[in-house]
């Protein structure tokens, strides 16, 4: 909420006590985009924080949480997706690494990047040397900027709303997906012109020793 620089006398002074309880109140600041801030305060100690601040007063509300030692996170995509679609005491499934997370280059390189129709795109990872199953690297909040990071970077994008929504919500950051989304994400590594190729050419040669 914009501050009304025409309000009546007082109503500053209200305004910025407002700001100073909500931020109180949480334990993590994450600020974006010049004129977003929201505060979220761990509700389980586990996947799921809730918002208990909105502000548009980013100056004065990152002021509130260095006086108090509130952790400030500068973080643009998670700012705006909370900022816009969430109302203080709603509950949200993100954890701490989440919070933070890095950019689509420091998480490495993905396979494939699984985007859903709203707003959720999960990046995976597969090592079968290494890993019984493939890993999420990845998330983001905005379609559209995972797609053309993928693009730059040219990652394999699938248009999967439901594995994008259970990615996002059920699979922690850096974490192998659970069995229950083998058969998904295996249908998704099946479409992956790379990994076609290397499996054509593996029974290729598989069939070259037989003969």
């Amino acid at each position: 909420m914009a501050i009304n620089i025409f309000a009546a006398p007082g109503a500053y002074d209200s305004n910025l006590k407002k700001i100073e309880e909500g931020v109180r109140q949480s334990d993590c600041l994450v600020v974006g985009g010049g004129h977003r801030a929201v505060g979220l305060s761990r509700c389980d100690g586990g996947s799921r924080v809730t918002v208990v601040c909105i502000r548009s007063e980013v100056a004065y509300a990152k002021q509130a949480a260095f006086a108090r030692g509130v952790k400030v996170v500068e973080n643009d995509e998670l700012s705006l997706f909370l900022f816009q679609d969430y109302a203080v005491g709603e509950r949200v499934c993100i954890t701490p690494d989440e919070i933070e997370n890095p950019s689509f280059a420091a998480r490495g390189q993905c396979d494939v990047v699984v985007v859903g129709d709203d707003k959720f795109a999960a990046g995976l990872r597969y090592d079968p040397k290494k890993m019984a199953a493939p890993a999420v690297i990845y998330k983001s909040f905005d379609v559209c900027l995972a797609k053309r990071l993928a693009q730059e970077r040219k990652v394999f994008v699938v248009e999967d709303n439901s594995l994008a929504k259970s990615l996002m919500a059920d699979c922690a950051l850096n974490s192998e997906i659970p069995c229950g989304l083998w058969k998904e994400a295996a249908t998704v590594y099946a479409k992956i012109p790379k990994i076609i190729a290397k499996y054509k050419k593996s029974r290729a040669a598989h069939k070259a020793r037989k003969l």
